[in-house]
């Protein structure tokens, strides 16, 4: 761990957050690619998400856009915009992705919705910047000891 953040033990020696970001690579289901972060309470998706069929968690998602916007459909129907928030267990299917952005998971007992989403606006897309800001709007708490036992597994 390094910062409050795992990353592989061969990426970390010599190499900034940024750094970490493009070399922490991944794709799943060959539509979302970029760079995983996992802090204490979110996790980061740096890179491109693909659409979705409609689905909801447990984590408020959190869509910024660098270039271009999102488009998701809810209950209230077409939300499009360059910031978004979806709140836990709201039914939502991403129908639209940006260029490039930043997709982030946030535990939903460690923010307050509110909060959230009157920072949205000013909350950065890059990484570096990202992560203190999120730092900032969750709340300090132990991890659920089975999601530490899970990121302990990771070193």
């Amino acid at each position: 761990m390094v910062d409050g953040f795992r990353y592989p033990a061969e990426q970390v020696q010599g190499v900034n957050d940024a750094e970490r970001a493009v070399n922490a690579s991944t794709a799943v289901n060959g539509q979302w690619s970029g760079a995983v972060l996992l802090g204490p309470h979110f996790a980061v998706l740096q890179g491109h998400a693909g659409a979705t069929g409609a689905h909801a968690h447990y984590a408020h998602q959190v869509l910024l856009a660098e270039a271009g916007q999102w488009t998701v459909e809810n209950e209230d129907g077409l939300q499009r915009g360059t910031r978004l928030v979806l709140p836990s267990f709201q039914s939502h299917a991403v129908r639209g992705v940006s260029l490039r952005g930043c997709t982030v998971w946030i535990e939903p007992s460690h923010v307050d919705l509110q909060k959230l989403q009157a920072q949205l606006p000013s909350l950065p897309c890059v990484p570096q910047a990202l992560l203190p800001c999120l730092s900032a709007l969750v709340a300090r708490a132990p991890l659920d000891r089975r999601l530490q036992a899970a990121l302990s597994a990771l070193d």
